[in-house]
């Protein structure tokens, strides 16, 4: 049953994100919360077996998460600080 909420969460995330058309960190938010809805996913179906194997693959998925989260978050650090904005249209342009 629960992994049918994280599926319903993660499509809800992927729902924000695609439908987001202005700021930058509303997208970096349901991006996240998609990530981590897929976590949900992967432990729910693995049936929470906490054997060595299980708990590497789930400490590298964090990881990897993390990573995205960070270098999101410079992007959207630098971005805002060379146009002053955070709007997904700041992100393309070259100037």
């Amino acid at each position: 049953m629960m992994v049918f909420v994280w599926f319903f969460l993660m499509a809800l995330s992927f729902f924000c994100m695609f439908s987001q058309k202005n700021h930058f960190l509303m997208v970096m938010l349901a991006l996240e919360q998609s990530v981590l809805s897929a976590y949900g996913v992967t432990m729910g179906l693995a049936g929470l077996g906490l054997n060595s194997s299980m708990v590497g693959l789930s400490v590298l998925f964090l990881i990897v998460g993390v990573c995205e989260a960070a270098v999101g978050l410079g992007l959207l650090v630098s971005r805002c600080r060379v146009s002053g904005k955070d709007s997904l249209g700041s992100l393309f342009s070259l100037g």
